[in-house]
This record gives structure tokens, C-alpha cells and sequence, in this order.
């Protein structure tokens, strides 16, 4: 397979392969199940270092467009089709609990959504195969090996500032959202933020 991408200036290169691959991954050019050339090949071919490459699979791989099987190569992973609205209806058991029904969701019915949502926000039924654990569990570490310095230091109720500056950079890495610790608030749950912001 032979991947059609420029990079141009020594800058900023793993941002313009993420770029271009997620490109050609969006429009359908590089289609769900196509096996991408190892880093180290894909390298020697751009004339870049493996830590590029290795960057921009590292970034796909985050957004979920990239899987790695190990000792067969990285791939690109499926996406899921858009439901068309006659399939999404759901049948019901029983006529009393339709005729039920029909009479509550009447405005329900009406709104259709073009795709199924990538999050599910029901309480306690979060998906853990989304949670990045590996990057919290470094952000967690890094934390509280700097917080061991000053054991009886009182802590901002924003969250420990070691934490903050793990995330900020974490977020600047894999999102390229520029913030500094200031700019973060670590919670205790999805409901004690939502709490704060309302």
C-alpha cells in the first residue's frame, strides 16, 4: 500500500503525518481494515525519525482510528455505520405495553438521531474501555512522587498542583490544547463539576 503524504519543513512533522493520516482515514482513502507500514518503514520512507511516525500512530491510536495487534501491525479500526431510522426503532413486547408506550414517547419518536452517541452520560453505566487509564495512571504517579517531597504541605482545593501541570501537559500532547495548571480544576466525579458549573 503506498500512503500519499508531503511533509513539508522540518517542523511540526508527527502533527502533519497525524494530520494527513487522519485526513485519508476521514475521507474513506485509507478505508477501515487497511494495514498501515510499520513506524520503522514509514520512517526510512518519509526520511523522518521513528519517534515521528510512532507520535502520529500514538495520536490515531488515542482517537480510536488506529489498533495495534501485536506481531501482525497496526490497522485501521472499523467505524461504526450510521443507523438509518427504520432500523433504529426497537419492538416492544406485548400490545398494551406499545399502545403504552406509543402514548409517552409520542415527541420522543419524532427526533431521530443520525448516528448512536459515542458516550453514554446514563449514571453508572460509563464505558471503561474509553477511560485512557495508562495516561492517568502516569499523570496519578508523576503527582505523588513530586507531592512526597512536602508530605505536610495543605493542598489547594483545585487539586493537587503537581496533578494540574501532569494534565496540562498531557492534554497539550495528545490534544493539542495549550492551558497551564491554573487553567484546570481536578473533580471528585462528572456530578461535582457539574454541580460547580451550574
Amino acid at each position: 500500500m503506498e500512503l500519499h503524504i508531503r511533509l513539508e519543513g522540518r517542523k511540526g512533522l508527527a502533527d502533519q503525518l497525524y494530520q494527513q493520516l487522519r485526513a485519508g482515514i476521514d475521507s474513506g482513502h485509507l478505508a477501515a481494515g487497511t494495514q498501515l507500514p510499520p513506524t520503522r518503514l514509514l520512517a526510512e520512507q518519509l526520511g523522518v525519525s521513528r519517534k515521528t511516525v510512532a507520535e502520529a500512530y500514538s495520536r490515531l491510536t488515542y482517537d480510536n482510528l488506529l489498533s495495534g495487534v501485536v506481531g501482525r501491525g497496526t490497522f485501521i479500526t472499523p467505524r461504526l455505520p450510521l443507523r438509518s431510522s427504520e432500523s433504529a426503532a426497537i419492538p416492544l413486547a406485548g400490545a398494551a405495553s406499545l399502545e403504552r408506550w406509543q402514548q409517552r414517547a409520542t415527541v420522543l419518536g419524532r427526533r431521530q438521531l443520525e448516528a448512536p452517541s459515542r458516550y453514554d452520560f446514563i449514571g453508572g453505566a460509563s464505558s471503561k474501555a474509553q477511560f485512557p487509564f495508562d495516561q492517568w495512571r502516569s499523570c496519578l504517579n508523576y503527582a505523588l512522587r513530586r507531592s512526597q517531597r512536602h508530605p505536610d504541605r495543605q493542598f489547594p482545593a483545585q487539586g493537587l498542583p503537581e496533578l494540574r501541570e501532569a494534565i496540562a501537559h498531557h492534554i497539550a500532547y495528545a490534544r493539542g490544547v495549550h492551558c497551564s495548571a491554573a487553567d484546570l480544576l481536578v473533580c471528585n466525579g462528572a456530578q461535582q463539576a457539574l454541580d460547580l458549573i451550574a
